[in-house]
Order: C-alpha cells, then sequence, then structure tokens
C-alpha cells in the first residue's frame, strides 16, 4: 500500500515520525517494521533524508514549496490494531500509516483516499466538503480507523445520535434482521449505565471483521472495531457474546480506555 503526505514546510529542516502505539490500544507495537522505501521530493527534486532514530526521519527542504513525502506500508497484518489490505477489503490503523511531522501536532489535517472502482470507504471523521475528511489535528486522525471495501453500510440512531454498521466477512445486518434494533438497545442499556440520555459521541461507528475465528475489539474515541468468529456466533450463546463485546467496545466512550480485548478461540 503506498501512502504520501504533502505539505508547505515553516522550517529548513523538518522531522518526522510514525507513532508507536494506537490510540485504545496503549502497548508498544512498533509499526515502523511496516514501512519501507521512504523518500521525499521538492520540485521534481529528491530530498536526502537520513533517518536519526528507528522510527523518525529528518530533512531538510531546499525551497519554498511543497515538499512530497513518500512511503509504502506492508498491510498484511489482520488484527483491529493493525492494517490489513486484501481483495475485497481494506482496514487501517492510522497510527500504523500516517508521519506526524515535529511541530504540526495540532494542526488541522486533510486525509484523502484512492480506491478501487466500487469500493466505499468508512471512518469517524468529517467530510471536507474536496471529496476527503479533514481531521482537527494528528491525535484525531490516529483514533479514526479506516475500512473500505464494497460493503454496505447500515445508519440507525440511538437517542437521536447518528450511528453507522459497517460489516466486512458477511453483512451480519441482512442476515439477522433485528440486530440493528439490538445494538441499539444495547447502547442505549450503556448510556443509562452511565446515568446520561445521550451517547458521549456525536457520530459513532461500528466496523465488525466476521471471520472463521477470532474475537476481539478496540475502542476509539467515536468508532469501535470488533472482530468475531463465524463458528462462535453460530453457538447457542453466540449472538450474545457478540453484544456483549459491542457493549463492552462502546463504553469507552465514558471509561477510561484500556488494552484492546483479545483471545483465541
Amino acid at each position: 500500500m503506498r501512502a504520501r503526505l504533502v505539505l508547505e514546510p515553516r522550517t529548513t529542516e523538518l522531522r518526522l515520525r510514525l507513532p508507536a502505539w494506537t490510540p485504545g490500544s496503549y502497548l508498544i507495537r512498533d509499526y515502523v517494521r511496516t514501512l519501507e522505501g521512504l523518500e521525499a521530493w521538492q520540485a521534481g527534486e529528491q530530498l536526502a533524508v537520513d533517518r536519526i532514530d528507528t522510527a523518525g526521519w529528518r530533512l531538510r527542504p531546499k525551497a519554498d514549496g511543497p515538499v512530497e513525502v513518500r512511503w509504502r506500508i506492508l498491510a498484511t497484518d489482520l488484527s483491529v490494531r493493525t492494517c490489513h489490505l486484501s481483495g475485497d477489503h481494506a482496514f487501517l490503523a492510522l497510527a500504523g500509516v500516517v508521519l506526524q511531522v515535529e511541530g504540526e501536532r495540532w494542526s488541522p489535517i486533510q486525509l484523502s483516499l484512492s480506491l478501487p472502482p466500487g469500493w466505499h470507504p468508512y471512518l469517524p471523521l468529517p467530510a471536507d466538503g474536496q471529496g476527503g475528511w479533514r481531521a482537527k489535528d494528528f491525535d484525531q486522525l490516529i483514533d479514526s480507523p479506516l475500512e473500505a471495501g464494497p460493503h454496505v453500510c447500515h445508519s440507525f440512531s440511538v437517542a437521536g445520535v447518528p450511528h453507522r454498521w459497517v460489516g466486512w466477512g458477511e453483512d451480519l445486518v441482512s442476515r439477522d434482521p433485528h440486530w440493528l434494533a439490538d445494538v441499539e438497545r444495547v447502547c442505549l442499556a450503556c448510556c443509562r449505565l452511565m446515568g446520561v440520555e445521550r451517547p458521549a459521541s456525536g457520530d459513532y461507528l461500528f466496523v465488525l471483521h466476521l471471520l472463521d475465528q477470532a474475537y476481539g475489539g478496540l475502542e476509539h474515541h467515536d468508532a469501535s472495531v470488533l472482530q468475531f468468529g463465524r463458528r462462535a456466533l453460530a453457538q447457542p450463546d453466540g449472538r450474545r457474546r457478540l453484544l456483549q463485546l459491542v457493549a463492552h467496545e462502546y463504553l469507552h466512550q465514558w471509561n477510561v480506555r484500556s488494552e484492546e480485548h483479545t483471545s483465541e478461540l
């Protein structure tokens, strides 16, 4: 997978860094192991890039004008906290993809995607009106999981707040016509437990990867990424267990975030 960063430099030296962890999963993940081929260009000329530590680089722009940084990400690790690209979907934990520019952590960022025909992107960021999305700062960007593919998106509301459900592996909503209603009830129960009438988020996204065998979830500020097994779902208590996972991640809108809840079935 190819990525690029375009920016107008404000200093004569730029320092770039790839995060080592993703929001919601506070363990060092060493994302830099999947990054390769980093290079920088300005006015058609390639700039020298010096690696200053394991996940940091330095470059010196030679003139006024935009700098374009290009790199590749090996997206072969399928989990709720890594990046995975296949013929029918892409999931990006953006902390493992985007570079932070030193001194620009709190600056607004515009994100754009190039996707295959028929694919649709799903992420908890506001549209920028130009076909992309806008994050208020770097922290919001990396706290926004991104799922893309020829998926069906199902919209529903919880106490008047928009919610979306997107699945890869199987469209659970089409198979289970009562699913969204039960998810809404779980979300409302979480609100009651916290003593509030509405969710903390103003626009929430659920992403489900339904796999042969899997169990895990990761909370974000305005989203949850869930993985669950088809075999487990077919068990008598499977549906209830998946709803419990929904509730677990949804409650992190209010509770302190912790490491993702994962185990092997």
